[in-house]
């Protein structure tokens, strides 16, 4: 199993080490299985697997970049990939957080939330969950959340007020999670990842040259 899924991100040429980990050794991905190698990057569990960094992992969120590179085993219920959470209460829905379904590819839970209101994406939703590797590519623009599969658009979201928030004001980021959803698991990723590359910036202009550049790698 994995305990840390090392950052690979540098600063002015220096580490930043933020480091994805977990501590439990019940909840921590599979890299072999059986003695052999898991096929196509690390194995979740779709129960309870699941890395979180370290908190106060970064400032104010604007805009963000999310890429994934991700394999699914299941096709029915709802899967997180990557969760973005903000300094907000455990088990709130604050923060950026992309999730998978059996039926809308990009609903309702694909949101942007702060604390005393919310952001959220609008649930029109696309496309259905398979098998097959996939790079999701999520870019948040404040007004609209964008979501691509495999270099192409599947979703527009325009993002709509609620609350007291308007639209681009969004909380402190805490922590980023992998994997996992709510911190009861519901929602767990079942399945493997191979690349997860997250900027807090909208990386529209470079997205399709890094897109290129997963595509080469894998």
């Amino acid at each position: 199993t994995v305990s840390k899924w090392y950052d690979q991100s540098t600063t002015s040429g220096v580490p930043n080490a933020n480091h994805a980990v977990q501590t439990s050794a019940a909840s921590q991905p599979k890299i072999v299985d059986g003695g052999s190698l898991v096929t196509g990057g690390i194995d979740f569990d779709g129960t309870n697997d699941g890395f979180f960094t370290a908190s106060n992992f970064t400032d104010t969120l604007q805009s963000a970049t999310i890429f994934a590179l991700t394999q699914d085993d299941a096709t029915s219920g709802s899967a997180s990939m990557v969760r973005i959470r903000p300094n907000g209460a455990p088990g709130t829905l604050d923060g950026l957080i992309w999730e998978k379904s059996s039926d809308d590819t990009y609903g309702q839970n694909t949101l942007i939330e702060g604390a005393n209101g919310s952001v959220g994406a609008a649930t029109t939703g696309q496309g259905t969950r398979n098998t097959s590797k996939s790079l999701n590519t999520l870019v948040y623009q404040q007004s609209q959340i964008l979501a691509y599969e495999n270099g192409a658009l599947a979703e527009t979201l325009s993002t709509s007020r609620a609350g007291s928030v308007p639209i681009g004001d969004v909380t402190l980021v805490d922590q980023l999670w992998l994997g996992q959803n709510f911190d009861d698991n519901a929602r767990p990723f079942n399945g493997t990842m191979q690349e997860v590359i997250v900027y807090f910036t909208d990386q529209s202009d470079n997205r399709t040259a890094l897109e290129a550049n997963i595509g080469e790698v894998y």
